[in-house]
């Protein structure tokens, strides 16, 4: 994934709240932004949530029409 096409604020802010508070939640609005270059039904857009998740060294849990996601610690940085 070409990380310079995303705004570099979305990954900055997955990032920042994951040290803060362990999750991030993206809504309709960030969304759309992620998507807003890719061309490309469904499975594309679910590609570019796995290959954003991967750059900000996090998990994702999406719902099934990728209205909104959580991003996660992974679970190997995670405190036992």
């Amino acid at each position: 994934m070409n990380l310079q096409r995303l705004s570099p604020d979305l990954v900055s802010r997955v990032r920042h709240s994951i040290e803060g508070r362990g999750y991030c939640i993206f809504g309709a609005e960030e969304m759309e932004r992620l998507f807003s270059f890719v061309e490309g039904g469904h499975s594309a857009r679910i590609r570019v949530l796995c290959d954003f998740a991967d750059a900000c060294g996090v998990e994702l849990e999406t719902t099934a029409h990728l209205t909104s996601a959580r991003f996660v610690k992974l679970k190997s940085e995670s405190p036992p």
